[in-house]
């Protein structure tokens, strides 16, 4: 788990959700779900580094885990989990299923990782990763960072923003 990441240190779980369809699009209500070009349709790749590192810092973490889609559905997006990866201080992910494979193995959980990472299992564990962290960052609209929401009010744990949204 996250515990193996960072020896138990708190950590902020991003959830980037990609689209590649135009579904999540509303003009003058940037979001992350949105494809299109222009800031009046989605929020790039800078703008997402940016809001990342506000979220940590008001967290008052120093590690990030990056839960997304990879490889993304949408080529326009090919660079992009590297760059956070890269740009954002104490950043990691799993969302690669050969990273997820590897990390699983060297945590003593080698069982789950010779059954094949399917992205349904990947997903399962991606989901506790964000639900369990000590803040969270989620892309509106997205069911995904729904679940994890209400998982997190749930447990009582707090410190849940939206990109486009706070701090």
């Amino acid at each position: 788990g996250a515990g193996s990441l960072w020896g138990g240190e708190p950590y902020l779980a991003v959830h980037l959700r990609r689209e590649a369809t135009q579904l999540g699009c509303s003009k003058g209500s940037p979001s992350v779900l949105c494809p299109l070009n222009g800031s009046e349709w989605t929020i790039d790749t800078a703008a997402v580094e940016s809001h990342i590192r506000r979220a940590a810092a008001a967290a008052a973490v120093t590690h990030v885990y990056i839960a997304t889609i990879w490889p993304p559905q949408h080529r326009k997006y090919d660079g992009e989990l590297p760059r956070l990866l890269q740009g954002v201080s104490g950043a990691a992910s799993l969302s690669d299923g050969a990273a997820m494979s590897r990390a699983l193995r060297a945590s003593g959980a080698a069982g789950a990782a010779s059954k094949g990472m399917t992205r349904y299992l990947q997903s399962l564990i991606e989901q506790e990763l964000c639900a369990t962290a000590t803040a969270f960052l989620g892309s509106s609209r997205s069911t995904w960072t729904g679940n994890i929401q209400l998982q997190r009010e749930a447990a009582g744990l707090g410190l849940t923003t939206f990109f486009g949204k706070g701090p």
